[in-house]
């Protein structure tokens, strides 16, 4: 496995690491793209989905057939939140893998 980590692309007021996974040594065309994230409780749900949405559209745009793993915690009660939040993970085709929920 080769991966590299990308440095240019951030999250507004959120703890990230985005990491690609690539299939060859040159790591070119990453065949998985992994964001690594901490949202603080104290960051507001709509603005970190919009950031989000950012930083997700220039990793698509750099390489569009990249799958995508959002991965940590974003302090959201899914059980709670608001439709945003469910309409953003559908429309990235992202879903849900959780042990419990926060508060």
């Amino acid at each position: 496995m080769h991966t590299t980590t990308i440095d240019d692309i951030k999250i507004k007021d959120t703890a990230t690491i985005i990491t690609e996974i690539h299939e060859t040594a040159n790591k070119t065309n990453p065949i998985h793209t992994i964001i690594h994230l901490y949202r603080r409780p104290s960051t507001d749900i709509p603005e970190f989905i919009e950031n989000t949405q950012k930083a997700i559209d220039k990793i698509y745009e750099r390489n569009p057939t990249t799958e995508l793993t959002l991965h940590g915690d974003t302090n959201i009660n899914l059980y709670k939140t608001t439709t945003a939040y469910h309409n953003f993970l559908i429309e990235y085709n992202l879903i849900t893998h959780h042990n419990s929920h926060t508060d």
